[in-house]
């Protein structure tokens, strides 16, 4: 992309949402999942340990334990929403339904976190979320997982990849279609799933948090009345974030 920005002109995310929107719709709906799932563990785990996200650069400039909290729910909520923009090249394979991918298409998917990250780091709207989008395919201890690029302690976003890396995984695990979610059962799977990955593939207090009923409750709902939700913004042309 070569878009630039200028004073007087929608900043870089604000298009990206909308190009998402409009141009891969159910990119734009699973990632609205994916977000909203991941401000949920967010406000579980911000309850026992209110300073875990304090280390990210958004986070850290704010002032106050209220504007922190703030200041992480909104840095999760867009990063989630951003975190899958470098599938807009790759689009036209990403898409195919009608058959199983050939390896060399898989390669070529995989390359969606670097090109993400490209994408997001050269704009200044969206350069703190670059991280979120190279990272969120790795896993916690290092072991699996890609792109070889992303070094977890090198990042000061780690925390906030790791949060988009579980919301990601459990929106994988509940899709049966792009545009359902499975409740009979996969649910509790793959909570159980994450679970049994706690320091392996995912961040231990994430993981932790999911055995909150409460935020188990908070999740069916999202899983149940998402697509609707974002559907519903497809439908009025609000393909940005309330703030």
């Amino acid at each position: 992309s070569s878009y630039i920005e200028l004073d007087g002109c929608p900043p870089y995310d604000e298009v990206l949402l909308t190009v998402l929107g409009k141009c891969t719709p159910d990119i734009y709906v699973r990632s609205w999942v994916v977000a909203k799932v991941a401000v949920a563990i967010c406000e579980t785990v911000m309850e026992d340990e209110p300073q875990i996200f304090d280390g990210v650069p958004a986070v850290a400039n704010a002032r106050g334990v209220d504007a922190k909290r703030t200041a992480a729910l909104q840095f999760v909520q867009k990063g989630g929403m951003l975190h899958d923009v470098g599938i807009l090249p790759f689009y036209h394979i990403h898409s195919i339904r009608n058959r199983e991918l050939f390896q060399e298409e898989l390669e070529l998917l995989r390359l969606h976190t670097c090109v993400g990250w490209e994408m997001l780091k050269k704009r200044k709207s969206t350069r703190e979320y670059a991280d979120l989008a190279l990272g969120h395919h790795a896993w916690y201890n290092g072991a699996k997982g890609y792109p070889d690029e992303y070094k977890r302690r090198e990042s000061p976003c780690r925390c906030v990849v790791d949060l988009i890396t579980l919301a990601s995984f459990l929106t994988r695990e509940m899709d049966s279609d792009g545009l359902f979610y499975r409740m009979d059962g996969m649910f509790d799977e793959s909570i159980a799933e994450a679970v049994r990955e706690e320091g392996h593939r995912f961040y231990p207090p994430l993981t932790v948090s999911l055995q909150n009923m409460e935020l188990q409750k908070k999740l069916r709902e999202i899983f149940r009345n998402g697509v609707k939700e974002a559907c519903r913004r497809l439908y009025d042309g609000k393909y940005g974030i309330d703030e």
